[in-house]
């Protein structure tokens, strides 16, 4: 971009992330994920860094919280109100350490001693309201909201009605205090039944719902809402108008709670990055666990002399920053859009995007899966986006930033041409004899199909041919090595010689692995087929039933529709797949070549799990999810993709996705790691 597109691109985010605010902040309805608004307020702050001469001196990045809203009084704060400093991931938690060193030994704070390491603490980081309660001679004289970091709103009537609020301290001191104030999950979903029934808009969250409840003029709606609040930090503290020195973190908790205070206690104090990173992840893995909203983690210096010694930025502590959970939604720029022909036909329309990291991986490209999604969306290149984290795994655009889109953009339209082969596309008419919002290269020969379908054969899920990357695949079938899949076993020296960079230990490597893969599992035999609709569950149900490879061509419509979890569309598939002589001429010269193993029969050890079904979501600690699902079929049990009410149980790790919402809200049993592992005894 030039200056002026950059100009304009920093007006846009400022005029988009005000809005956000205030829709945050002043509106409790937020439009868009946290995690949305944290990615565009971090574009923001990298181009002010890039171009400081293009920074505005209204930028947001500079601001506090939001304006207070003018029904309230405004209550002038003692203490400014901060905020936090967000880090997304572990090498930018080790750069904000490393600052703080500076910023210490700059203030000749520290000896200049090597070894010298900095106490932490770390807390929670709770998704709620955040107030500030003033006491005078230990009673409760203000409530008041944040605001803007010097003005907030007093809510003194509202607060003054949750019960874990002192409205008299145990003893006669002066204090300011400051917390959180936020809703159960389990009262949120009272909540929002009951707006549901009445036709009120449904509160996105429970910090919007516990903001949107302090900010009722009438205490007796916040009374009924029920809501809690966690005290973690001190600005004031006078016993008989003397001011009380507090050495710690660790002793203002003490302090807390011995007059009174609901506090939500430091998860961890150590003196090193990594523990608080360990730390961390388990947070990640349990922040859905929680009664209350968190998403993330506060890491605080635990001496207070060496933090005020440090001090402030303009809007931020430099001795603490925010810890934010792997973001499940994120924003970035549509670059392009690519077509991708896969295995089976379908042209898929692909999502270039400006790399972002998104629930802790970088995606740089997102299915836009057909021209009736882009349709939609209304996407056009250059357009930024709302990019999340689909079915745990599959990048995906949810939503298209309009206000930020530049000028003179088209709408993407699909072509009528296969991009690689040229040949005409078409809609495939389904079951019900309607045509398919997808579009085909109905070229069984086009060369991309060819190279998808080897890949997909070779695969660690398939034939398992270790080190036979995509790139060799390719390069095999443009030199005309391989025309179909037997052909991987016939390959011999001197035609890996005409690979680039293999060296004669490479070459024999990836001559042992292809002889190694002769010796599959029928499951896997099925699956690397490439058979429509036909995944690795439904492989793995195919071969327990079915048993010899020989018998496999044979089976009946009516055979296959017998089996437990294969429907009309998968015994069809497989009936089409063997239909096409060239399909059973490659079958029948594949089961001459490979030695292919029957499924073993298992002796289950622990009888109540015997034809359980298994849906897993998230990341688990020690277990991959190929592993837990081999544990899960050796104890009995079926692996299923998705929750239903048939489910038995879900298994989660960290960072869950949408698999667990749906699991709660069917009732279905939500077990972890430890859970998953007694069942296995």
């Amino acid at each position: 971009m030039n200056l002026k597109e950059l100009q304009k691109r920093i007006d846009d985010l400022i005029d988009l992330i005000n809005y956000h605010r205030a829709k945050y902040h002043t509106d409790d309805a937020p439009e868009i994920p946290d995690s949305a608004y944290d990615a565009l307020l971090q574009e923001l702050i990298s181009l002010e860094q890039e171009h400081p001469k293009l920074k505005r001196p209204d930028s947001p990045a500079n601001k506090v919280g939001d304006q207070p809203i003018e029904a309230f009084v405004k209550v002038k704060h003692t203490y400014p109100q901060w905020s936090y400093d967000n880090v997304f991931s572990y090498t930018e938690l080790v750069a904000w350490h490393e600052r703080v060193i500076r910023f210490a030994k700059k203030e000749n704070i520290l000896l200049k001693n090597l070894d010298f390491k900095l106490d932490l603490v770390c807390e929670q980081k709770i998704d709620g309201l955040k107030i500030i309660l003033t006491y005078k001679n230990g009673n409760l004289i203000t409530a008041a909201t944040r605001g803007d970091g010097e003005i907030g709103e007093d809510v003194t009537h509202s607060v003054s009605v949750i019960k874990s609020v002192p409205k008299k301290l145990k003893q006669s001191v002066d204090m300011v205090v400051v917390g959180e104030v936020w809703m159960d999950k389990n009262d949120l979903d009272i909540l929002n039944k009951c707006r549901q029934e009445s036709g009120e808009a449904l509160f996105a969250n429970t910090r919007n719902a516990a903001a949107g409840a302090i900010r009722q003029l009438d205490p007796k709606i916040t009374r009924e809402r029920n809501l809690k609040t966690f005290i973690y930090h001190i600005d004031n503290y006078e016993v008989d108008g003397k001011q009380v020195i507090i050495k710690t973190q660790a002793e203002t908790f003490e302090i807390l709670q011995d007059h009174g205070f609901s506090i939500n206690k430091p998860i961890l104090y150590t003196d090193k990055l990594e523990e608080v990173q360990k730390i961390y992840e388990q947070q990640v893995s349990n922040k859905k666990s929680y009664n209350h909203g968190v998403d993330g983690m506060v890491i605080k210096l635990n001496d207070l002399a060496l933090s005020n010694q440090i001090g402030y930025t303009a809007k931020s502590p430099r001795f603490a920053v925010a810890y934010k959970f792997p973001a499940q939604e994120v924003t970035t720029v549509l670059l392009d859009i690519k077509l991708q022909v896969g295995r089976t036909g379908a042209v898929t329309p692909v999502a270039v995007l400006r790399p972002v990291l998104v629930d802790g991986s970088v995606v740089s490209r997102a299915t836009l899966h057909n021209q009736a999604e882009i349709d939609r969306l209304d996407i056009h290149i250059g357009d930024t986006v709302i990019l999340r984290k689909a079915g745990d795994v599959i990048p995906e655009v949810v939503e298209v930033i309009k206000k930020l889109r530049p000028t003179n953009t088209q709408l993407f339209k699909m072509p009528t041409k296969c991009p690689e082969c040229n040949s005409l596309l078409k809609n495939n008419i389904n079951s019900t004899g309607d045509e398919s919002v997808a579009i085909f290269c109905p070229n069984k020969h086009c060369p991309a199909q060819i190279i998808e379908r080897a890949i997909h054969f070779v695969s660690r899920k398939g034939l398992n041919i270790v080190g036979m990357g995509d790139k060799i695949v390719e390069r095999f079938i443009g030199l005309g090595i391989v025309s179909d899949f037997s052909d991987f076993f016939n390959i011999k020296e001197a035609d890996i010689v005409e690979l680039e960079r293999f060296g004669e230990k490479s070459t024999d490597n990836l001559i042992e692995a292809m002889q190694k893969a002769k010796n599959v599992k029928l499951a896997n035999f099925i699956y690397a087929l490439g058979i429509i609709h036909v995944g690795e569950e439904t492989a793995e149900l195919i071969a327990k039933n079915v048993v010899d490879a020989n018998k496999l061509p044979t089976q009946t419509y009516d055979d296959l529709i017998k089996i437990d979890g294969i429907g009309e569309t998968v015994a069809s598939s497989v009936i089409d797949y063997f239909a096409q002589p060239e399909n059973l001429e490659l079958y029948k010269k594949l089961i001459s070549i490979l030695n292919i193993q029957k499924p073993k029969s298992i002796k289950i050890k622990n009888q109540n799990i015997t034809g359980k079904i298994f849906v897993l979501t998230g990341t688990l600690n020690e277990l991959s999810r190929d592993e837990a699902k081999i544990l899960i079929k050796k104890i009995g049990g079926t692996v299923s993709a998705s929750v239903s009410k048939n489910t038995d149980y879900v298994l989660v790790g960290g960072s869950p996705g949408s698999k667990y919402d749906e699991a709660v809200k069917l009732g279905i049993k939500i077990i972890d790691e430890a859970e998953f592992k007694k069942m296995l005894n």
